[in-house]
This record gives C-alpha cells, sequence and structure tokens, in this order.
C-alpha cells in the first residue's frame, strides 16, 4: 500500500509541472506570432522618427507626459543648471524625458533612462550612460558614453572608448573614433576617424582578364564565372562579369570588377580592388586598404574592413552586415553598418591581413570538402 502511494506520489510531482504544456498541445492558444513592425525593422531610423512625432504632439497638446513618462521642457538658459530632483540626484538616475529648446550639455554622473532631446545641439557627458538620444542639430557622445536604445542627430560625432548597443543615425553624418563598439549605424555617410594616407598604387598596368585558371568555368556570353573549388586570381586584373566560387575567393591587388563576387568559404581583396557591385561570403570577408565596393558586402561570419576603403555610394547607399564587423580608420561607407553580434572600430593596420599580391591564377581544392550536387544547389 506504502509502495503504491509513495508511486503515485512520485507520478503526480513528475506529470503536475507538464499539466499547462498538455493542455496547450490538446487545445493550442498561443499560436499567434509576435507582432513586429516591419516599418522598425526596415527603416533604422523609426525608433527616432516616432519619438520626435509623439514629442512634438506632446508640446503642442500642453501635455506633461510623453506616452508613460514625464516629460520636463527646458529652455537652453534652464538646461545650464539641470534642475535635477533630489532623488535623481541621490540616486544618480533619472527617468523623465527631457526636452531642451536650444543646445544642451548633460550632467555628469547621472544616467538618463529616458529619452533627452534637443532643437539645438546635444552633447554627453564623460562615461554617461543613455536611453536614447534626439538632437535637430548636432550630437556629441564624448569618450565612454553609452547609448543603449538609439540616438540621432543631423551630425553624430562618437569618441573613442563609446559604446552603442542601440541604433545609431543621422540625418546627414555619423563620424567614429577608433575604439567604438557599435551594433548598428546609419547615415548618408559614416565616417571612421581619423583619415588617413591613401595606399600607394601596385606599379603596372591593368590587364583584362583572359586567361581564367583551370577549373573555373566562365560564361563569356551570360558574363559569369563558376568555380567548383577555391579560386585565387592575380593582381591588376579586370573583367565584366560575377564571379562565384563554392570554396575561397582571392583577388590580388588594383583588381578591377565590373560585377558581383559570391564565396562559400572566406573572401579576401588586397588592396586598392574596385568592385561595382556587391560582394558575398559565407566566410569571412577581408577588404585590404582602399578597397572600393559600390554594392553591399555581406557574410554570415564576418567582415574586415580595411583603412582607407569606401563601401557604397552617395547616391547609392549600400549595407555592411555581418555577426562581426571590425572597421579600420579612413574608411567611409553610405547607408547602414550593421554588426549582428559585436561591431568595432580600430586604427589602420590592426590586425589587416588582405593586402598579400597573388602573382599568378590558382583554383585549390575545398578547404572544407562537401558533396558537388550540394555546392550547386547553394548558388542556384
Amino acid at each position: 500500500m506504502m509502495l503504491a502511494l509513495l508511486a503515485g506520489l512520485t507520478l503526480a510531482v513528475v506529470l503536475l509541472p507538464m499539466l499547462p504544456a498538455l493542455s496547450e498541445w490538446r487545445r493550442p492558444r498561443d499560436i499567434v506570432p509576435l507582432p513586429i513592425d516591419e516599418t522598425d525593422a526596415l527603416d533604422p531610423t523609426f525608433m527616432a522618427t516616432r519619438f520626435s512625432a509623439m514629442l512634438k504632439d506632446a508640446i503642442r497638446s500642453c501635455a506633461n507626459r510623453v506616452g508613460q513618462s514625464e516629460l520636463m521642457c527646458l529652455t537652453q538658459a534652464a538646461a545650464v543648471a539641470w534642475p535635477l530632483s533630489p532623488a535623481e540626484r541621490d540616486t544618480g538616475a533619472s527617468r523623465r524625458v527631457w526636452h531642451v529648446d536650444g543646445d544642451a550639455s548633460l550632467p555628469r554622473r547621472v544616467s538618463f533612462l529616458v529619452e533627452v532631446a534637443a532643437t539645438g545641439s546635444l552633447t554627453t557627458a564623460t562615461g554617461g550612460v543613455y536611453r536614447a538620444l534626439w538632437s535637430d542639430a548636432d550630437l556629441h557622445l564624448l569618450g565612454g558614453a553609452s547609448v543603449l536604445r538609439w540616438a540621432h542627430g543631423r551630425h553624430v560625432t562618437v569618441h573613442a572608448g563609446s559604446t552603442l548597443p542601440g541604433r545609431i543615425t543621422a540625418a546627414q553624418a555619423l563620424s567614429l573614433d577608433e575604439g567604438v563598439g557599435f551594433t548598428l549605424l546609419h547615415a548618408p555617410t559614416i565616417q571612421f576617424l581619423p583619415r588617413t594616407i591613401g595606399a600607394e598604387a601596385v606599379a603596372g598596368e591593368i590587364l583584362p582578364m583572359r586567361d581564367w585558371p583551370a577549373g573555373l568555368a566562365w560564361d563569356a556570353q551570360q558574363r559569369r564565372g563558376f568555380s567548383k573549388a577555391s579560386v585565387v586570381l592575380p593582381a591588376r586584373r579586370a573583367w565584366q562579369g560575377d564571379l562565384v566560387a563554392a570554396g575561397d575567393m582571392e583577388l590580388g591587388a588594383d583588381c578591377r570588377v565590373t560585377g558581383s563576387l559570391k564565396a562559400h568559404g572566406r573572401l579576401r581583396l588586397a588592396r586598392g580592388c574596385r568592385v561595382s557591385g556587391s560582394i558575398f561570403a559565407d566566410g569571412e570577408i577581408q577588404l585590404g586598404h582602399g578597397c572600393v565596393v559600390q554594392g553591399a558586402a555581406v557574410s554570415e561570419t564576418a567582415v574586415d574592413v580595411g583603412a582607407n576603403c569606401r563601401i557604397g555610394d552617395p547616391q547609392r547607399w549600400a549595407t555592411v552586415a555581418a555577426p562581426v564587423i571590425r572597421v579600420s580608420s579612413g574608411a567611409v561607407v553610405h547607408g547602414t553598418v550593421w554588426a549582428g553580434e559585436k561591431g568595432s572600430t580600430r586604427s589602420a593596420g590592426d590586425g589587416q591581413t588582405a593586402d598579400a599580391h597573388p602573382a599568378e591564377s590558382t583554383v585549390s581544392d575545398l578547404s572544407r570538402p562537401a558533396p558537388v550536387a550540394a555546392r550547386e544547389r547553394a548558388l542556384a
């Protein structure tokens, strides 16, 4: 009897936590997908634009709240002293929305955990922590600043040591010093400072690519080449058309590509290469000093942008996207830089490995063998 009772209690203890799951399995109720605002997902400036509209509505209607947060409106003169409450000074944190009519400099040793806005320029404190910042003029993030959600200004400057887990956008230009961590950057022009001296061009004439390496099938009619193995192309070659490799792909210095590139391994462009289209890779993308890519640069692993590289164009914005992105000083991107896991800026020359100059064309076996049919299906 006792044994049966003990077994029943044990069974009850095991099954009781599973009852909600069994009930959901028999009668599904939680089957509606989580709502995703497509505008937010596709427009990096969406949150800043939405907040600006909400703030203007609140000021126009003389409201004392924006959403669920208290609104504090200041003149430029009042913002000099910054009238924090005793509780905010004691805790070192403010949970009110602040709006300054004019220029403003945020006080030190206070974290602003709700939005801060200014119709003029807005300057953070060194090492300050902020949820969201909005400026209708210049926004300056001083050294060590951290932005948790988003920041937007006409011109945005980010100083060394800042950490930007939120999205940073600018209406005209965004500049970042060395030693900045970021997730998403967006502006017509994104400059990675300081500017560096341009690389010297490799001596020699740029020749049309006529002799493709053995193993690379080139379709002259469709202007498309495909290699079932890794491929290395020599320096100073030019061609029109797209090139796809089932393994790694490496271009020597000063190559000129009127088309796009795709590698199912690693993709390396030595210094001075120019690509009129986009570049894609499953492995890491490495751009040497002074490379120009007019289209997107997308990797499933990492993108390493060398000094003085340029991606995109003022009239043709592009996207740099990868889990890990490293950008050297002197580089310029027109459009969006999106690091899914970790983005960082660095000085020119730190860790750059893409400036070798292959002397001749080669095709090698794949470093990670796979059935050819599977590779061809993936490339289709």
